[in-house]
């Protein structure tokens, strides 16, 4: 199906002017970034901190260290280990009824075994004044199914409905608290904020069980949201624009 135009700006965490400066703080090519931290990726808020903004030239995992997908720069979800569920967000327009393709690259590294997966990050769609969860989206890799790749390009559709899912991640309702305590004059019933929170689900045996270990990588890079095309919201949106007008409404 055709899709519309690109909703995500700068899905690929570059330095996209507007002050920002990628400044590294001992690995050249690592920039910690904190929850609510003014220097960030152009477009992207961090939601929950530590994360890690890295660029090319990071030498993280010596000596192979991790490159971006795509790009100079990519983030790492759990900012070297120290967060299970590290995440950002940016808003929006999105419209209830509409289907939109999420897209992204998810990385892992199966050379370290506290990196090798499986790891999650989860996308959900919020609707900004009645900070309620309308969509959401979940891409994983398992352990050892990369062949060696540091990268997947995943994509999964989401309709965004008022209904459609109950929230019960704590980081996520917490994200929700949050922005409902958020002064705003927006009143654009369109604005969706897109959350993206990753998940370390890494697992590694001792003692013969299995348990969740510290994961170093869950990387995030190629972001993009574009809306699918249906047709069934526009005739309704044009036989309630016609009714309207029939019946002077408009």
């Amino acid at each position: 199906m055709p899709l519309g135009p690109e909703r995500i700006r700068n899905g690929g965490f570059e330095v996209a002017g507007g002050g920002v400066q990628f400044l590294p703080s001992g690995d050249p090519g690592t920039m910690p970034l904190a929850g609510g931290t003014a220097n960030h990726p152009a477009g992207w808020n961090v939601n929950t901190g530590p994360i890690h903004w890295l660029s090319d030239q990071t030498a993280r995992f010596y000596p192979s260290p991790p490159r971006p997908f795509q790009g100079h720069y990519f983030l790492d979800l759990t900012g070297n280990g120290a967060n299970r569920s590290g995440g950002v967000y940016q808003r929006i327009r999105g419209r209830m009824g509409r289907t939109y393709r999420v897209s992204l690259a998810l990385g892992m590294d199966d050379s370290r075994g506290d990196a090798g997966g499986p790891v999650e990050v989860t996308v959900t769609f919020i609707a900004y004044l009645s900070s309620q969860a309308i969509g959401q989206v979940r891409f994983r890799r398992d352990r050892y199914d990369s062949g060696g790749a540091t990268w997947a390009v995943q994509s999964a559709d989401t309709t965004l409905n008022v209904d459609l899912a109950e929230v019960v991640d704590e980081q996520i309702v917490a994200f929700l608290e949050r922005q409902r305590n958020l002064a705003s004059d927006a009143t654009d019933p369109h604005r969706t904020v897109v959350l993206i929170t990753a998940a370390n689900l890494t697992t590694e045996r001792t003692e013969g069980q299995y348990h969740l270990a510290p994961s170093n990588y869950v990387g995030l890079d190629a972001v993009s949201v574009r809306q699918v095309a249906n047709t069934l919201p526009e005739l309704i949106e044009i036989g309630i624009d016609y009714a309207l007008s029939v019946f002077g409404g408009r």
